[in-house]
Order: structure tokens, then sequence, then C-alpha cells
């Protein structure tokens, strides 16, 4: 519509100097007048080629307007396209780098937690080390302590033993020398014979044999007349072997024999 409007307006320009120019040929000489026809002539001949070339500049200036229009959108369109991957790139970043932040966090997690348990591991077989060698310390002093015991219990029972021989015989000292009984003092020493044989101890073979010898000769005295005197020295020869003996002894708190013997 705007191409209408301009060719209006041109053909409009082209007729108002027509309409004077005839108006003027009119009244005006005829030598005049044929000047002016010329003159009509000339500008109609250069009129449309005039309004050709206008045409042909119109539209390579719209042409170039379109173009110019066109790469202007393709670069638009092309740097909204490189923003839009920028974006999708930096989205890409910033998500790698959140994963990457998290699978590192996790690794520093495991890695202290695989810390934690290795320590924990150390200190339960340091424990357990120190629980065996605890353990085969303890038993070894059981061990110890069971022999120390055994040995304790035997000679306590050896020595106690050996005190009750030792207490018989010398009260059957007594009685012989003192009141001439040797019934009493035979029954005494087979009392103290009984507990030497019960003991089981090779070291008291020779005081059993001389227990024995002085228990034959005191029967015999019980019978007949024999020398007290000499068996006396006996028994204090009997006694003084017990003392020698040499086994341990132990002071441990026990009845004493010699009230349980005056009763008897």
């Amino acid at each position: 519509m705007t191409d209408q409007n301009q060719d209006e307006n041109n053909q409009n320009e082209n007729n108002q100097p027509e309409t004077s120019t005839a108006v003027v040929a009119s009244t005006a000489p005829p030598s005049v007048q044929d000047k002016i026809k010329n003159a009509d002539k000339r500008k109609k001949n250069t009129a449309p080629a005039k309004a050709r070339l206008g045409w042909g500049a119109r539209t390579l200036l719209i042409l170039s307007l379109l173009l110019a229009a066109g790469a202007a959108g393709l670069a638009g369109y092309q740097f909204y396209l490189s923003q839009q991957e920028k974006i999708q790139v930096l989205s890409q970043r910033e998500e790698l780098n959140r994963m990457l932040q998290s699978r590192a966090q996790r690794t520093e997690q495991l890695e202290a937690e695989v810390s934690r348990i290795t320590n924990e591991l150390k200190l339960e077989r340091e424990a357990l080390k120190s629980a065996n060698q605890n353990r085969e310390l303890l038993q070894s002093r059981i061990s110890v302590l069971e022999k120390d015991i055994a040995a304790i219990s035997g000679a306590h029972r050896i020595d106690w033993m050996l005190r009750e021989v030792e207490h018989f015989i010398n009260v059957a000292e007594q009685r012989l020398t003192l009141l001439g009984d040797a019934a009493g003092a035979l029954a005494l020493l087979q009392e103290a014979d009984d507990i030497v044989r019960a003991m089981r101890e090779p070291s008291a073979r020779p005081l059993r044999e001389a227990l024995v010898r002085d228990i034959h000769k005191l029967k015999l005295a019980a019978e007949t007349n024999v020398d007290v005197e000499g068996i006396f020295l006996r028994l204090s020869d009997l006694s003084d072997r017990v003392v020698k003996l040499g086994i341990p002894s132990f002071e441990l708190k026990q009845e004493p024999v010699e009230a349980e013997t005056g009763e008897t």
C-alpha cells in the first residue's frame, strides 16, 4: 500500500506541471508554445526512467534490510543457542562438582570409618595379646601355687606326724622312767610305730626299725624283769633320732597334743 501511495503522488506531481504548462502555452506566442511542448515531451520521456530507478533502489534496500534482519536474527539465534549451551554446560559442571564433592565427602567418611575400625581391631588385638599373656602368667602362678600347696600340705602332714611320734616317744620314756610302766610305754611306742608306718616315707625307715626293736624289748620287759634303765637310754636315743630327721617344719596353728595325751 505504501508503494501505491507513492505512485499516486508521483502521478499527481507529473500532472500538476502539465496543467500549468498548458495554461501558459495557450496564452504564449507560437514560438514559445513550441518550446514548451518540446520540454513537456522531454519530461514525459525522462519521468518513467526515474521511476524505474527508484523501484530498483527500493528493492535493493528492502533486500538489504531483509538480509540484515535475517543476519541479525541468525546471529541472535546463534547467540541464544550459545547462551543456552553455556547455561547447560555450567549446570552440568555444577552437578558434576556436587557429585565429586559428595563422593569426596563419602570417601573421607569411609576412610575415617576404616581408620576407626583399624584402630579398634588393633586395640582388640593388643587386649587379646595382653589377656593371653596374663592368662599364661596366671596359669604358671597357679601351677607354682599348686605345687607349693601340695608341698606344704605334704610337708605339714609329715611334720605333724613326726611331732606326734616324738610326743608318743617322750611320753613312753616318762612313763617308763618315772612310773616303771613298761606296758604303758609299750602301747605308746606301738602308736608311734603305726604313725611312722602310715607316713610311707623312705627317710623314716631307720626310725621305724628302731621303734620295732624297742617295742620288742618292751614286750619282753613286760613279761620278765629286764634292765629298765637301759631301755630308757634307748628311748632317749630314739627321741634324738626323730629330731635329727631334718624334715622341714611349718608354723601352723593346731591343737596341742599334750593336753589330749594327758587326758588319756
